[in-house]
């Protein structure tokens, strides 16, 4: 997730370590715990926007990751550890940040995971 999401746009994960140009992006994720017979799970990785500019500039952002994980077929990849994912957009929320001169947008992607046994 995190080289397809800096493919994407200016991203970095859990924070952003190098000298802030905006906007940019910061991911975490959550997990749920894994309770399926079939080893399938659901997690969400929350995609965190902030600009000193337009709230556009993280619309813009927004429609970037609903277009690469679409809500209805997703993104799908498989880790080296053979898991398979898909990872579509889910929700998002603005982030209110009393009145100073920042924006915040969190985007909510939904990511499925199970193992193939091959």
């Amino acid at each position: 997730m995190n080289l397809k999401l800096k493919e994407l746009l200016p991203y970095q994960f859990y924070e952003w370590r190098t000298k802030a140009e905006y906007p940019y992006w910061i991911g975490e994720y959550s997990e749920t715990p894994d309770t399926s017979e079939d080893g399938s799970g659901e997690d969400v990785m929350m995609v965190t926007g902030t600009t000193k500019g337009s709230v556009m500039d993280l619309e813009n952002g927004k429609e970037v990751l609903q277009k690469a994980f679409p809500t209805l077929s997703g993104y799908h990849a498989v880790l080296d550890s053979g898991t398979h994912i898909i990872a579509y957009y889910d929700t998002s929320t603005m982030i209110p940040t009393d009145g100073n001169d920042i924006n915040r947008i969190q985007v909510n992607l939904k990511i499925k995971s199970w193992k193939v046994n091959e």
